[in-house]
């Protein structure tokens, strides 16, 4: 074979493979330019999805700052709600200030009309308390029939003081089973019972322990009359408040001013000092008050029947006995 041919045979060769380079090289400058197209529509629905991402957050924040803003208000509602219930609260229990409710006074049944229970009450009054004519301006049973035992009976009086008196006289109804205290709103009642475990816990310890309003007081029993004033371990001054709402003691502040003989007001402190010695000494010769329940009375819990504000009417008789 002449190198010729060999020449020819060469350029050939090199003909055919440039041809197939030429082809595979177009072939990936297609498959490139198809890679770059996507890879562009890739980044622009990124860019895209960024930008929905960033409204999303601000969205989120604003909302987040919505919802902040309308718990601001939903707790600032809360609080007025409670303001208002406590102020509610007060205001039915001094509307009540003149009732009294007497458990346990036998009823006829089915049959007793609010005459014969407005008897029943001012017999009790005359003969049981041995009061003078109390002026009654209605009685009447409350709550739903029960064959186990009587309903309650709601009475109110003209005037305050002669609530007091009855109230201070309850004490005369030992071992009757008959228990006369002051009447009360649901929620006011709900703190008292909530409150006479920690009652009977203090009385069982020898302690002094009794009601003002819906305010637990208790306070160590003196010794001597001469010796200083002793108080619960942490209990304020004036006693250990355990439930009365602040609000309801604002009021009660407030309602101590036109009416001293109100006993949801707060006293002043003048005269404290001779008021608990009489009290001492009172207690020494009388029971300790009952508070009202209305599954179980507190003459009930102390093993005899006692006015609710025995003690308090005790201290603010001899308050008003230093003054004179």
């Amino acid at each position: 074979m002449d190198i010729n041919a060999v020449k020819v045979l060469l350029e050939a060769q090199e003909r055919t493979i440039r041809s197939a380079m030429e082809l595979v090289i177009d072939q990936l400058k297609e498959r490139i330019k198809i890679a770059e197209g996507t890879v562009s529509d890739l980044i622009k629905s990124v860019e895209f999805s960024q930008a929905e991402i960033l409204d999303l957050k601000k969205d989120i924040s604003e909302l987040r700052n919505s919802d902040s803003d309308k718990q601001t208000v939903i707790n600032d509602l809360q609080s007025r709600i409670v303001v208002l219930e406590q102020r509610q609260n007060y205001q039915e229990d001094y509307n009540r200030r003149n009732n009294l409710r007497i458990t346990s006074l036998l009823e006829e049944k089915g049959k007793e009309t609010w005459e014969q229970t407005l008897t029943s009450v001012a017999k009790i009054f005359k003969d049981k308390l041995e009061l003078p004519p109390i002026d009654i301006i209605r009685a009447h049973r409350t709550g739903p029939s029960l064959s186990s035992r009587p309903r309650a009976v709601i009475v109110r009086l003209e005037k305050f003081n002669e609530r007091e008196a009855v109230i201070r006289n309850a004490k005369k109804l030992k071992g009757t089973g008959i228990y006369i205290n002051e009447d009360l709103c649901p929620a006011s009642l709900e703190i008292k019972n909530k409150q006479l475990p920690l009652m009977k816990k203090a009385k069982e310890e020898g302690k002094i322990a009794f009601f003002r309003h819906t305010k637990l007081i208790i306070k160590e029993r003196l010794g001597q009359e001469e010796s200083s004033m002793g108080l619960v371990a942490g209990s304020p001054v004036r006693g250990q408040d355990m439930g009365t709402p602040a609000v309801l003691r604002t009021h009660s502040s407030r309602a101590a001013l036109g009416h001293r003989d109100h006993d949801a007001g707060v006293r002043s402190d003048e005269g404290d000092r001779a008021g608990i010695l009489a009290l001492a000494a009172e207690l020494r010769a009388s029971p300790a008050p009952a508070a009202q329940t209305d599954s179980v009375s507190q003459g009930e819990i102390d093993g005899g029947p006692k006015g609710a504000s025995g003690t308090q009417s005790s201290v603010r008789n001899s308050r008003q006995r230093k003054n004179k």
